[in-house]
């Protein structure tokens, strides 16, 4: 049996439509455009998210934590890596250059992330969620 501490390196985001009764009551959503130098406006993937490097046996990890340092209105955002064995070739996290993404963090209060669950909107798909929010862009 092994194991494998995932240090992270994170940036905090305060967002005041996150309170603790949507913590407690509803969701919080997180999406990022998961190609920043390709992508459209209209390319937008889910936290948590990860994706291979197959040459050096590990994963690139995005994530997402509520309620950072205390505040329920602290989205921490986590890059980090996940070698797949102990061969793993895997960057130096400190030093590695992470490119410049775009987060989209959506708070539904208690009611409404109820109906949206019940109302079967993919909530993978931000524009799914945005047309039954009224989200404007």
């Amino acid at each position: 049996s092994s194991s494998y501490l995932a240090y992270t390196r994170y940036h905090d985001r305060t967002f005041a439509a996150i309170t603790q009764s949507v913590l407690d009551h509803g969701m919080v959503l997180v999406y990022f455009t998961s190609d920043p130098v390709f992508s459209n406006s209209n390319q937008w993937a889910p936290l948590p998210y990860s994706w291979t490097v197959y040459q050096a046996n590990y994963s690139i990890n995005l994530a997402f934590q509520t309620g950072a340092q205390s505040n329920a209105s602290t989205v921490r955002l986590h890059f980090f890596f996940v070698p797949f064995n102990s061969s793993a070739t895997v960057p130096t996290l400190s030093s590695y250059s992470i490119a410049n993404y775009k987060f989209k963090i959506i708070a539904v209060a208690g009611t409404l992330g109820v109906a949206i669950r019940h109302s079967g909107v993919n909530l993978n798909d931000y524009n799914a969620v945005k047309g039954y929010l009224k989200l404007k862009d």
